[in-house]
């Protein structure tokens, strides 16, 4: 077991053990709301789903600061998601999550998958007012849920996401989180900042496990849904044990789901680009051979070979930009893949404390 680290601060103290009331200033001052708005909200039915690979010491923290948000206010039903765990989950801990449990997956999926499962099981076999997605680890929040609550107040109808402030791990990894963001803004036309950490109202969930897209990378997937959704900024929290699972492998390939589900748009894009580099390479050459004071002498050949050699750079990439176009019209006439229709495949039971 890693080094345990005291609960985040909230901006009025720690996290109560004691169940006293937890006022989240930062929600009130920054979405104009009445800490009486914010406790009504989490007066109705809600439920947390979070995915879990091996973190139980975490996720019964996360149980234990979900549990003693507010006195006043309902406890949610907590889901959690396990992700092919080599490592059962404590006997103790389905008695804790206030009429949720253990969702046991056939096989590690990853947390995209997981997320996917939970909410179409939700969907179908739940009645909420509305949900939230988080990590089990303590890096999304428990007090910031208020912070999602409070924008929810002027976004009625909308996905609120938590949009990181400040984060905690190296500059290396920082470094290439920030070229992610700018290689998925590039090839995509949008921008991302934020992660699974959100506020998903009812009315909004059957449209969002209706969404293919999210069973490869949920944010992404939500963006190009066009479903309503907008941010709010937190800052990340700290691990309650142990070290981030995320790597740089897992980055990479996490950055490469997210970009795949814009996968059209990028292949236009690439496709554009690349007439476009064609285009001005031609109108290049042409102005070496007629214009005079484009005229090269002695080193004609060895330009017209670079350019030859960049030509043929641009038409492969050419040539792979209609690939992949061709390849997602393809795509657009198969069956697309439904979680809420086809999560049961992965579902081995669930474990409750009723069952």
């Amino acid at each position: 077991m890693g080094e345990y680290h005291a609960p985040i601060t909230n901006g009025i103290g720690k996290w109560p053990t004691d169940g006293s009331k937890l006022k989240n200033t930062q929600a009130i001052a920054e979405n104009d709301c009445e800490y009486s708005t914010i406790l009504a909200f989490m007066n109705k039915n809600w439920c947390v789903i979070s995915p879990v690979y091996n973190d139980w010491d975490c996720a019964e923290r996360l149980v234990l600061n979900l549990n003693s948000l507010d006195a006043d206010a309902n406890a949610p039903s907590i889901f959690f998601l396990n992700d092919g765990s080599s490592q059962e989950p404590p006997d103790s801990l389905t008695s804790a999550l206030n009429g949720g449990g253990i969702i046991q997956l056939t096989r590690n999926l990853g947390h995209q998958k997981a997320i996917s499962i939970g909410l179409a099981y939700v969907k179908e076999c739940e009645k909420f007012d509305y949900v939230v997605v988080m990590d089990s680890d303590g890096e999304d929040r428990p007090a910031d849920i208020e912070i999602l609550v409070a924008k929810s107040k002027n976004h009625t109808g909308s996905v609120i996401f938590a949009h990181r402030k400040r984060r905690h791990e190296g500059v290396l990894f920082k470094t290439l989180y920030y070229i992610y963001r700018l290689l998925f803004q590039v090839l995509t036309g949008q921008s991302i900042a934020f992660g699974n950490f959100c506020l998903i109202p009812a009315k909004q969930l059957n449209k969002v496990v209706h969404v293919s897209e999210i069973w490869n990378h949920f944010s992404g997937g939500i963006i190009r849904s066009r479903i309503p959704y907008c941010t709010v900024p937190v800052d990340r929290g700290i691990r309650y044990f142990g070290t981030s699972k995320m790597n740089f492998t897992a980055l990479i390939i996490h950055g490469i789901s997210s970009i795949t589900v814009h996968l059209d748009v990028v292949a236009v894009r690439l496709l554009m680009a690349s007439a476009f580099v064609v285009v001005f390479m031609l109108m290049g050459f042409v102005a070496t051979l007629v214009l005079p004071q484009f005229q090269i002498g002695d080193d004609f050949g060895l330009v017209i070979g670079l350019i030859s050699v960049l030509m043929s750079l641009v038409v492969i990439i050419l040539f792979i930009a209609l690939s992949l176009t061709f390849n997602v019209l393809f795509y657009r006439i198969q069956k697309p893949f439904i979680p809420l229709l086809e999560y049961r495949k992965f579902v081995v039971e669930t474990s409750r404390p009723d069952a």
